[in-house]
């Protein structure tokens, strides 16, 4: 699996810096800790990962309002030019239904990270453990849905019945494992048998990511065309300042399709980079290459701190 690049802020210099900034705090989480080498290793995975994912979230929140600007927008045109036009009727880039689906994938492998701090520790949380018995109740639902017709629908995924079994096995496998962990368990054994689920759930929300880019290119470009379209037909009946105004809008335009853009590509780095350091993490469990772990650690924070940074500098009209 390539790792993509997603560089919103700054040069590649910028980028490095802040790579090794991330490595450097990696190192920090790792020597905090009077633990077993393992153990330190799970417990910044599983703080990495916390932060990472909680940022996804609010990510897929930002595109999505991103997008409902872009849709009034399109209705505001309507409106100037006196065809009908009904709030209630924009076309979100996600469901509330869809949205929900990402969100409780996304909360399930945060339970499941927090839940391997645990296994290392050979000790339950009563808190953890509740709210793992509901996340993974909440996962084994989807699990049951998405490969039917209304479930898939509902979720807003657009795949094929095959990767649907797929994704069904492996949202029933994490959900059953939330719901009935053992936390005496062999980290080793544990981590080997979810890394192919974790990477099929990542795998599912990346692909659907490249899916929203497309989908949002479409409706900016239709948007400009759309205003390109208003201005020639109006130009002889508005005066200069409302022309300037209507051209000065389409260059708002194209900075708010590369903002989205941005901002989903983030989301899908960060994602990506969440499976990598998964499998270096099932393999540092087999005194397999700790150091790639380490590294990897590092990466994934970066990409996290990206994409919480690009997000939170985007415009909260």
């Amino acid at each position: 699996m390539q790792t993509a690049r997603f560089f919103p802020i700054g040069p590649a210099a910028t980028r490095h810096r802040a790579l090794a900034a991330c490595a450097l705090s990696v190192c920090f989480l790792l020597a905090a800790c009077s633990l077993t080498p393992i153990s330190k290793h799970t417990a910044a995975f599983s703080t990495v990962s916390n932060q990472v994912i909680t940022t996804s979230e609010d990510a897929y929140r930002a595109a999505i309002d991103l997008h409902d600007r872009e849709e009034v927008s399109k209705g505001v045109l309507l409106i100037q030019e006196n065809k009908p036009w009904d709030y209630d009727q924009i076309t979100p880039l996600l469901s509330p239904e869809a949205l929900q689906t990402r969100v409780r994938i996304l909360d399930a492998l945060k339970a499941y990270s927090q839940s391997l701090t645990e296994v290392t520790a050979g000790l339950a949380s009563p808190a953890l453990t509740t709210a793992a018995t509901a996340t993974g109740t909440n996962l084994k639902t989807i699990g049951t849905t998405i490969n039917t017709e209304p479930g898939l629908k509902a979720s807003g995924f657009a795949i094929t019945p095959q990767e649907a079994n797929l994704v069904s096995a492996a949202t029933l496998a994490i959900g059953e494992y939330l719901v009935s962990k053992k936390v005496n368990a062999a980290l080793p054994a544990i981590t080997a048998q979810m890394d192919p689920h974790v990477e099929q759930l990542c795998k599912l929300l990346n692909d659907d990511i490249v899916i929203l880019r497309r989908q949002s290119k479409n409706d900016y470009e239709g948007l400009s065309r759309q205003e390109w379209t208003f201005i020639q037909s109006n130009k002889d009946k508005l005066n200069p300042i409302q022309l300037r105004d209507e051209v000065q809008k389409l260059p708002t335009y194209r900075k708010n399709e590369q903002s989205t853009d941005a901002l989903l590509a983030g989301l899908h780095s960060s994602l990506e980079q969440l499976a990598l350091t998964h499998h270096a993490l099932a393999a540092a469990a087999q005194d397999n290459n700790p150091e790639t772990l380490t590294a990897k650690l590092g990466e994934l924070l970066a990409a996290g701190n990206d994409l919480k940074t690009y997000y939170k500098s985007l415009p909260t009209q």
